[in-house]
């Protein structure tokens, strides 16, 4: 039998890793806070970025932006694989200008770095992309912090808060579409 030669496994960009852990983390507390909802297209629960971005409304995007969070992820466009005439091409996307495609722009990320093949040889194909990254990092944080249910499980402290009809059983995972 064949060794299988893994060493492709950890061509990610620098923090990629730990913005990885804090993205997965940051879903599992989605769900977990009752921010879940049923995917029909993949027969499983995922988590409800349409309702956390409605709850948190567009103070959130206005904060990060005039706190000067996300300067980055503001000017500089975000690409996004797409298929065309047999051929894998990247797009350019708008730029984020309301909470729901800023945190859109943070799931592109993390898309890019799982299935869009974005690794540190292909990185001067995204100016700027280590800024991107730690932009997107705080608004993970920012996010788990947006409300107090969801701090509680991002921080694996459920038991600490006095909302019991928000946590939802153990959830079985799934691929969670982005």
């Amino acid at each position: 039998m064949c060794k299988l030669d893994n060493s492709k496994t950890s061509d990610l960009p620098p923090g990629s890793l730990d913005f990885l852990k804090k993205f997965i983390r940051l879903e599992y507390s989605l769900k977990r806070a009752g921010y879940v909802k049923s995917s029909p297209k993949y027969n499983c629960a995922e988590a409800d970025w349409d309702r956390l971005n409605k709850d948190i409304g567009e103070e959130f995007f206005n904060k990060l932006k005039k706190e000067g969070i996300i300067p980055t992820i503001l000017s500089q466009r975000d690409k996004k694989q797409h298929y065309e005439k047999n051929e894998v091409i990247w797009k350019e996307l708008d730029l984020p200008h309301i909470t729901k495609t800023l945190i859109r722009c943070v799931k592109n990320i993390r898309n890019n770095l799982v299935h869009g093949s974005l690794n540190s040889k292909n990185l001067k194909k995204f100016p700027n992309f280590n800024k991107r990254l730690k932009e997107a990092k705080a608004i993970i944080e920012h996010l788990a912090l947006s409300t107090e249910p969801i701090r509680l499980c991002y921080e694996g402290r459920e038991s600490d808060g006095d909302y019991p009809e928000f946590f939802l059983p153990c959830l079985i995972g799934c691929r969670t579409p982005a």
